[in-house]
């Protein structure tokens, strides 16, 4: 097999794999960039003092555009840290997370098949703390949250699709792009392995070593399977061109007694009756695909 074709394919697949990898990391930041976007929308409807009045304290929004846990501080507790300067372990008071609500957002395909939002609600959840203010408080903070929704429900909704569409533009790009180079890279590998099964028994007459350093492995009959293969050279072609003998030189595990650990040898042997298709499967397959030389 030529050695300067192979190399030529190589770099080339690996040229449109860089390629592709920096779209899909573009691609990535693209969503990055949209989830905070839309984030920041969605919260901005309900965070703020022009916003909603309430007296609790620390306000927090959790989540993505598709649900935001809003909570608030909540009971104190004592907390042993560790402290630098003192080198000992030391008190601290901390607030416990109170969950308030959780405001939720829907989706559905347009006509365009299309993800689009058609809706925004609210959920909260039951207690056994009927009495306390933090309680009384959490129903009116969500009752503005509510309220809000029902009067802002429209225009919230308009400014998460007008925010999608303007990046939804640009992911398309990045994709077509992206989907482009996956199949001039699948190109490639079709080429290079057709490359492969063109050459592979005239090279293999002439003597082939594998340049991968743990060998090949080879299925010689449906439970053997021969492995640590380095050189292979067919000796003897069936009449049907289907089988073949194959003298191979492989590398096997053996206890050293004097050294106290395996070393690898190198022996030789004939494979006799090896199906061209198992040939096939361990030098061109997807899965186990080998690159090799032809001895001089």
């Amino acid at each position: 097999m030529s050695k300067y074709i192979f190399e030529a394919l190589d770099s080339k697949e690996d040229k449109l794999r860089t390629a592709k990898e920096k779209l899909e990391d573009q691609r990535k930041e693209l969503w990055n960039s949209q989830d905070k976007e839309m984030r920041d929308i969605l919260v901005s409807y309900f965070e703020g003092t022009e916003g909603i009045e309430t007296n609790l304290e620390d306000l927090d929004y959790r989540g993505s555009v598709d649900y935001i846990t809003i909570s608030c501080k909540g009971d104190e507790f004592e907390k042993e840290v560790w402290n630098e300067e003192k080198e000992d372990y030391e008190k601290v008071i901390k607030h416990r997370s109170y969950e308030l609500c959780t405001i939720y957002t829907t989706t559905e395909r347009n006509k365009e098949d299309e993800k689009e939002y058609v809706n925004i609600g609210i959920g909260t959840y039951s207690t056994s703390d009927h009495y306390s203010d933090r309680n009384l408080e959490r129903f009116m903070f969500n009752g503005q949250i509510a309220m809000t929704i029902n009067d802002f429900k429209d225009d919230i909704l308009a400014d998460l699709n007008t925010c999608k569409k303007k990046y939804s533009v640009k992911e398309t790009k990045l994709t077509d792009k992206i989907i482009k180079h996956r199949r001039e890279i699948e190109e490639v590998r079709t080429d290079r392995d057709n490359y492969k099964r063109d050459n592979m028994i005239s090279d293999l007459k002439k003597g082939i070593e594998i340049t991968r350093e743990d060998g090949l492995s080879l299925q010689v009959r449906y439970d053997w399977y021969v492995s640590g293969i380095k050189k292979a050279k067919i000796v003897h072609m069936s009449y049907s061109g289907k089988s073949c003998s194959l003298k191979v030189e492989k590398i096997v595990r053996r206890w050293n007694s004097e050294t106290d650990k395996y070393e690898n040898h190198t022996t030789e042997d004939v494979l006799d009756k090896i199906r061209i298709s198992k040939l096939e499967d361990a030098l061109i397959g997807s899965y186990n695909s080998h690159n090799w030389t032809v001895d001089a």
